[in-house]
């Protein structure tokens, strides 16, 4: 979508006015006004990725492109725009409407009708409308930079002509392309060379006789400041390994394209610039003697307000996807070669020190682990009572941050459980009732929120028990048979009577709402589903392998 917006046709003049972009602020007041009018819609769109989070407004667009699709189009297009904005383990993922949702959470969206798509596709654009507002009513000119083609120089949009609403900067002619640095110049960033260098120690440069007056807590509280800002080097450095030795390399190689990338490495661009600027603000208040007197403000504007909610989206986005991204490069080390010398060879130069890139991959994870913990240490070394609650509310905030990431990635890896699931998944044992057989057949597990999983034995009578393995979700409990690679949904009956007959089936698929649970006196391990259905009440003796695996 992003390339069919930015490559509709649109007239233009060679000449370029004396207009600046502050006489003409009125065409970013409404999204109707800057999809008027490409180009402005070119720097709207620049501005909103570098400053903000852009699925809304991504999403918007596509939204449009529907509005002059055909019968046959549409389905495929809402597909596409289901899996890029609407499905759980989108990148893009949007605020959806909860008529949609729940529908979406019971349909499959190419089972669904033109109508009902092009209806979720509305309902869907208007949701974004409050954020894409939001983004809009402070800005009265864009003043960010834009690449040129051979520059290095950026060019402040503040400088920019305006001619029958083209924007573009002085000297620059029409359709001339806008991009941004290449590879090789962003690997020669300059602050890669400094964080390949170890950071001084505060010890090392304060002047012995400021060292001698500091108390013992003083001391102390300096170290654990000193941690903090040399854990932060080492971590930028790692994420720029990433970025330069693997990234940007297999991209320029084309052993993987700019898309798969983005989803093995989601923002991570956004994550090493949030991180540098982090480590160049400790950085500076380092500058007096290396003694570092307040840094409770710098703490609060990392992680704190809504510098600390974009971080926590950003660094969730990326956690979240960690499994599934070393799963993919395993399987693509297998299959490929090529790509799998490529990744042996990266790992052998000397910028990895020695770590493999399925060590890299998780670092953010663990470094957002130890900044509770480095911040409380901080807090407990500093006397100055209002410092002390800043830093102590900072690292609330790093908890906070953690317990949410911990939370995306949880559901990450039960979404991937589920899909594994679900490509397994068989149900023509459900074909002996026909009822649930015509419910459940195109039952789709990925589209449900899993709560737990895990081995039970399904007590069928005295004589019959089954291995099985449980999948309880928001509004099902489901008994899967693993039979070689297939996961079986298979109906049970107490007695071979009720098998020919199809009557009195135990379902493995068990509605919450119509069950409820009791213990089982005798077995401490074990307990009862009690489920009532149209052929009427049925009971399920279920055996965890262990009291606190029943609890849970």
């Amino acid at each position: 979508p992003l390339y069919l917006i930015l490559h509709t046709p649109f007239s233009t003049h060679h000449s370029l006015s004396t207009n600046t972009v502050d006489d003409h602020s009125s065409h970013f007041t409404s999204i109707e006004l800057v999809k008027s009018r490409p180009t402005h819609l070119l720097v709207f769109l620049q501005h909103v990725i570098l400053q903000f989070d852009c699925s809304s407004l991504l999403c918007y667009l596509h939204a449009d492109l529907f509005k002059n699709l055909s019968t046959k189009e549409t389905k495929k297009q809402f597909v596409e725009f289901y899996n890029s904005f609407l499905d759980k383990s989108a990148i893009l993922r949007v605020q959806i409407p909860h008529n949609v949702s729940f529908e979406l959470d019971r349909t499959r969206p190419d089972l669904l009708s033109e109508e009902q798509q092009r209806k979720f596709v509305q309902d869907v654009q208007l949701a974004q409308a409050p954020e894409i507002i939001l983004i809009l009513s402070p800005i009265p000119f864009i003043p960010i930079p834009l690449y040129l083609p051979h520059s290095s120089s950026p060019v402040l949009l503040s400088s920019i002509s305006v001619d029958e609403g083209v924007l573009l900067p002085e000297g620059v002619l029409p359709g001339l392309s806008l991009s941004g640095p290449t590879p090789q110049q962003e690997e020669q960033d300059p602050r890669l060379l400094e964080l390949e260098q170890d950071p001084p120690n505060w010890r090392e440069h304060t002047p012995p006789d400021t060292l001698k007056d500091l108390s013992k807590k003083e001391t102390k509280r300096q170290e654990v400041i000193n941690e903090l800002f040399a854990t932060e080097h080492a971590h930028v450095r790692m994420l720029s390994v990433l970025q330069t030795v693997f990234w940007k390399p297999l991209e320029r190689e084309e052993l993987m394209t700019a898309t798969e990338l983005a989803t093995i490495f989601p923002s991570l661009d956004e994550i090493i610039d949030m991180h540098y600027a982090f480590y160049e603000h400790l950085k500076k208040l380092r500058q007096h003697n290396f003694i570092v007197k307040a840094i409770g403000t710098t703490l609060l504007n990392r992680f704190g307000g809504t510098e600390g909610e974009w971080f926590q989206k950003l660094t969730s986005r990326f956690c979240s996807h960690q499994t599934w991204a070393l799963e993919q490069l395993k399987m693509r080390q297998k299959k490929d070669p090529r790509f799998n010398s490529f990744i042996l060879e990266a790992e052998s130069r000397p910028q990895c020190r020695r770590l493999q890139l399925k060590d890299i991959i998780p670092t953010e994870m663990q470094r957002l682990t130890k900044y509770p913990l480095l911040l409380e240490n901080i807090a407990k070394c500093t006397e100055d009572t209002l410092e002390k609650e800043s830093i102590q509310q900072s690292a609330e905030c790093c908890r906070k941050i953690l317990n949410h990431v911990n939370e995306e990635v949880k559901q990450m890896e039960n979404l991937l459980t589920l899909k594994d699931y679900q490509r397994r998944l068989d149900t023509s044992g459900l074909k002996p009732s026909n009822e649930l057989y015509l419910e459940y057949k195109y039952l789709d597990l990925a589209q449900r929120r899993m709560i737990y999983e895990g081995p039970l034995t399904w007590r069928v009578t005295k004589e019959k028990t089954l291995e099985v393995q449980c999948v309880l979700l928001g509004d099902l409990l489901v008994l899967l048979q693993k039979q070689d690679d297939k996961m079986v949904l298979k109906c049970q009956s107490k007695s071979n009577i009720a098998v020919q007959e199809g009557k009195q089936m135990l379902s493995p698929i068990i509605k919450l709402d119509s069950a409820f649970l009791r213990e089982v006196a005798t077995d401490r391990k074990a307990f009862y589903v009690i489920f009532t259905w149209d052929s009427g009440a049925q009971i399920y003796e279920l055996v965890a392998q262990s009291v606190g695996e029943r609890k849970k």
